[in-house]
């Protein structure tokens, strides 16, 4: 038995993405990893408070004033008081004082998500974002160096990896990222109508996830291509756009008015986790035009829902959605437009999307994800005691 520490700080309540990788990755550890203990540091300002309880986990609760100051310096420090046998790390930062074995796991290479935010004339980074991206382009390439293992969310990913840094192929694994069992289909025409009625779309709605801090979503060509699937084939299907959004600071706004779409678009906001799964299930398709994935959850999670899926061609999406989509390039508007015309028009093709998809979705699990990890784990404590 192995004792491994996990840096959970990325987890709470209301994250996205990283963080919910690390909240299930915690659960699915609670049911299926059994021959190690686990040390998990978690932010305690945030951290959500329905964590597994295990005897084999030890939760240290802490606060940090920065990330930066918390990878590079506090994690090696609190790493000296609880001494593991591992590291297991998603960020893009190991922790610089700490000489112990570690491993990564990578959704996606930081210098091309630092150079999509930067090149987007609509979200303007600040002072300490700036800063941290530049400390993070220097230590990156000595964290990948450093890691005893790297995990990459998918294949994309590992091809980027091995394109851009000099590493051994097999330093690299891929590992999926697991499912988890809620996002499963569910025929049901009055929940589905209470959704449609709670976001004020009698005929049905087409979902599309946005962020204030994140341009890869694309929002901007997703709404052109809404305006144009409406001119290709007149419908009253509205576009539901969620996620912490701003359409002013977005500068979506102007768009929204350039193309005369106040009555169809609706600004939904955050969707609480208990009513993600049946936000899903309600929409007619999930469009998610992303300009960059690491590893395309929420198609997935849509797909598993039984909802047919329009997205992008590009990095990771491919990969997960396989032919159970339409898929185009990321600022191909009128493609979009035709999908999305094709999917809503057509029963029997959006029936087919739905089977493809929920059929599909099944090739990931976490049990699976946790049985690869806990083989990794047991190969590189072995390959330690070797030496």
């Amino acid at each position: 038995m192995a004792r491994i520490a996990i840096d959970a700080t990325p987890l709470s309540i209301h994250g996205k993405g990283l963080s919910r990788f690390i909240g299930s990755l915690i659960h699915a550890l609670s049911l299926y990893a059994d021959h190690h203990t686990f040390t998990l540091f978690i932010d305690d300002r945030l951290a959500p408070s329905n964590l597994p309880s295990s005897p084999r986990f030890t939760y240290i609760r802490i606060t940090f004033s920065s990330s930066l100051k918390w990878d590079i310096v506090q994690l090696s420090v609190l790493l000296r008081r609880y001494p593991v046998d591992l590291l297991f790390s998603c960020s893009d930062r190991l922790p610089i004082f700490y000489n112990g074995s570690m491993q990564l796991y990578l959704f996606e290479l930081p210098h091309v998500r630092h150079q999509l935010h930067l090149s987007q004339p609509n979200t303007r980074p600040s002072t300490y974002a700036r800063i941290s991206m530049k400390i993070t382009e220097v230590i990156f390439p000595w964290s990948i160096r450093r890691a005893r293992h790297i995990f990459a969310s998918s294949i994309a990913t590992k091809h980027a990896l091995l394109d851009t840094y000099a590493l051994s192929l097999d330093k690299i694994d891929v590992i999926y990222p697991g499912l988890d069992d809620v996002f499963s289909p569910l025929e049901n025409s009055v929940r589905k109508q209470e959704m449609r009625v709670h976001f004020g779309a009698p005929k049905g709605y087409i979902l599309h996830f946005s962020s204030q801090s994140d341009p890869r979503d694309n929002t901007e060509v997703a709404l052109r291509a809404f305006h144009v699937s409406q001119q290709l084939h007149a419908h009253d299907i509205k576009l539901v756009i969620a996620g912490k959004t701003n359409p002013d600071k977005q500068k979506l706004s102007p768009v929204v008015e350039e193309l005369g779409l106040f009555d169809q678009v609706i600004w939904a906001g955050f969707i609480p986790e208990k009513d993600l799964v049946d936000v899903y299930r309600s929409a007619e398709l999930y469009f998610d035009p992303s300009l960059y994935e690491g590893f395309g959850y929420q198609v997935l999670e849509a797909m598993a829902c039984g909802t047919p899926v329009v997205c992008s061609n590009v990095t990771s999406l491919p990969e997960i959605v396989g032919t159970a989509a339409l898929i185009s390039p990321p600022m191909d508007i009128y493609s979009f437009a035709e999908h999305i015309a094709h999917v809503i028009t057509s029963a029997e093709v959006a029936t087919k999307m739905r089977a493809d998809g929920i059929a599909l979705a099944q090739r990931f699990s976490w049990h699976k994800t946790v049985t690869q990890l806990m083989e990794a784990y047991d190969r590189a404590l072995a390959s330690r005691d070797s030496h």
